[in-house]
């Protein structure tokens, strides 16, 4: 298993010793052209700092790249400004005045082949009255483990994928 250390560095397998925790199944295992392992691109937004930080320290120890943010005008920014993002996790209430549903609407409108993950500590119903629904949408519930993060982030990534996949064999005639 290919990803990133705890120290930082890339890395494979389990870390040992007293004070070493085992290292989490990267997110994507796809390979480039090259032969090079992909690292899923993830823009983070949250709009509490700890939170943040702790998702993206999380995140770099499987090999990710993550951009954080903590409103939607930065996101819609950075997507606007970075094609590698593959992944947009997103926290339902954001601090800015919008949520997380919003900002994935309008993220999805010039990305449409954007996975999104929300992450929330909200009610169902308090969920669907933001827009959200827990059966159409990945929705990971706060407090979460690494590694319920990183399988939620990993089957909205296949889900995505899958779609583009399908859309591409549409569009080329195939069945």
């Amino acid at each position: 298993m290919a990803g990133e250390g705890d120290d930082g560095r890339e890395g494979g397998g389990t870390t040992s010793g007293p004070d070493r925790r085992p290292s989490l199944p990267s997110i994507a295992g796809g390979v480039d052209t090259s032969g090079r392992r992909t690292r899923p691109t993830i823009l983070l937004v949250d709009d509490e700092r700890l939170v943040r930080r702790t998702i993206a320290r999380v995140l770099g120890r499987v090999g990710s790249r993550v951009f954080e943010c903590q409103t939607s005008e930065e996101a819609l920014r950075i997507l606007g400004e970075e094609d590698a993002v593959q992944i947009l996790l997103t926290d339902v209430s954001l601090g800015d005045g919008t949520n997380g549903k919003e900002l994935a609407d309008a993220a999805r409108a010039e990305h449409p082949d954007l996975a999104v993950v929300f992450t929330t500590g909200l009610s169902e119903i308090e969920l669907g009255e933001r827009g959200v629904d827990p059966e159409q949408e990945h929705v990971l519930l706060k407090p979460f483990t690494p590694q319920q993060l990183v399988a939620a982030l990993r089957e909205a990534l296949e889900e995505a994928y899958l779609k583009r996949q399908r859309r591409d064999q549409q569009s080329s005639g195939q069945p």
